[in-house]
């Protein structure tokens, strides 16, 4: 893990590599990782440039000892590779910045030190829109990237018109769901919007199934539409699951029992099973997680304990084929190892662990998507080619399915984001001119 991380440093800071980034935790003793709008727990992390807003990122370290945690800045494409352009032209400030508010844990039993920042401060201006990448190390050892924390800057220059629809080119009410939307400009503000605009559409803010870089249906002077799009179906899944490990004195939401076995507190879900038949009505929170303890006196964030969860699944074994994942925002949106179920013959059911702090999380279970998998696994592209980033192809890196375990259903409330960057010829770098959020509540 530490030789990766240093690998990773010099790959994230080269202008042509071709990593992409997103949220990511590689040091173990980094824990709970959440970047959001400042002050709104449940906000996406973009905010207006040079309005006064801020992005709040914060951690855990698992001890009581103080690390000189430090930071650098990337700006990046749309497609979340570095952009290439020099520090000085994105930011005011010195490049490194180091972390100087932190908590340590109170009356838990696991010791932890809770640090945050904000960004922009008094030390850093942010002085272009686009996408960032917060780049988090100790301040002696700045060749060991420890984590990312990503978030965009707006500058808003169009407006966006949306809607979901329950009718697709799949069917009237069944498992899908049609994004729709509209570009609003003045007349010829948009000159070549095929190969000037980048679009980038996430649901419940997933990676796997994003759309990127898909070519608008019609366009005129004043709207560029996208609609009736193939790309913009998405699978309509099912509402997230939930528990609740808010107290260690009786068990929370989903939660069966909570046992004490040295040196924590380890939580028992309720076995989940198969939802695949019938859509599950429920108020859910689109796969975020809250941190709070019941029992705190004061400060949530320091007095939450750690406990074990532990995860299980009634599934057959055929469903080992392609994998089962946990899915959240509490998994960073990765399709890892960290977070595939093991299938144990024993219980006839698949299991799985993880160490996380007390709160309120949502969850599911994704498959991989074998058709989309055979479909793409001979597709040839290059992250930082400008033809790839404006094709008609959806970049569906790692995509995942609800339809095995979860179903998928029209009914489903998800929450939509719509990305709309501008790189007219002779600029450098990819502008984020719009952005929208919706619900799929019909």
């Amino acid at each position: 893990m530490k030789l990766y991380g240093i690998l990773l440093f010099f790959l994230l800071l080269m202008p042509c590599a071709a990593q992409t980034y997103r949220n990511e935790i590689f040091a173990e003793d980094i824990r709970t990782l959440e970047v959001n709008k400042e002050g709104q727990w449940n906000a996406n992390p973009v905010i207006v440039l040079n309005s006064g807003e801020k992005i709040h990122v914060s951690f855990d370290q698992l001890s009581h000892d103080y690390k000189r945690y430090a930071y650098r800045l990337i700006h990046c494409n749309a497609d979340w590779t570095p952009s290439g352009l020099n520090e000085l032209e994105y930011m005011e400030g010195f490049s490194l910045q180091e972390t100087y508010r932190y908590s340590l844990s109170e009356g838990t039993l696991t010791d932890y030190t809770h640090y945050e920042l904000e960004v922009p401060n008094d030390q850093l201006k942010l002085k272009l829109s686009g996408n960032y990448a917060l780049l988090l190390m100790d301040r002696d050892r700045q060749e060991e990237i420890l984590a990312v924390a990503c978030f965009s800057v707006l500058e808003r220059r169009i407006s966006i018109k949306s809607e979901v629809s329950r009718s697709t080119d799949l069917g009237y009410n069944t498992a899908y769901q049609q994004l729709n939307f509209v570009l609003n400009t003045t007349a010829n503000q948009i000159q070549r919007p095929e190969s000037d605009l980048i679009i980038l559409v996430r649901q419940n803010r997933r990676l796997d199934n994003e759309v990127f870089g898909i070519q608008a249906l019609m366009t005129s002077a004043n709207e560029i539409r996208y609609e009736h799009l193939p790309e913009l179906i998405f699978e309509g899944g099912n509402e997230y699951r939930r528990f609740e490990i808010s107290s260690y004195k009786f068990s929370g939401l989903g939660v069966d029992k909570i046992r004490f076995q040295q040196p924590c507190y380890h939580a028992y879900l309720i076995e989940s099973t198969s939802r695949n038949t019938a859509y599950s009505f429920d108020k859910d929170q689109n796969g975020r997680f809250y941190v709070r303890n019941f029992d705190a006196d004061d400060n949530q964030q320091t007095e939450a304990d750690y406990f074990w969860v532990h995860f299980f699944l009634k599934a057959p074994e055929s469903l080992d084929e392609t994998g089962i994942y946990l899915q959240g925002d509490f998994t960073y949106a990765s399709f890892g190892e960290p977070y595939k179920m093991k299938y144990n013959p024993q219980s006839g059911s698949y299991e799985k662990s993880l160490f996380l702090k007390q709160g309120a999380y949502n969850y599911m279970y994704l498959s991989k998507n074998k058709a989309v998998l055979e479909s793409t696994k001979n597709l040839k592209t290059s992250a930082s080619s400008r033809a790839y980033r404006t094709s008609t192809i959806s970049a569906k890196k790692n995509p995942g399915t609800t339809f095995p375990v979860e179903g998928s259903f029209w009914e489903t409330e998800n929450e939509y984001q719509i990305f709309v960057y501008y790189r007219p010829v002779g600029a450098d770098y990819d502008a984020l001119i719009a952005y929208d959020e919706l619900s799929s509540q019909l």
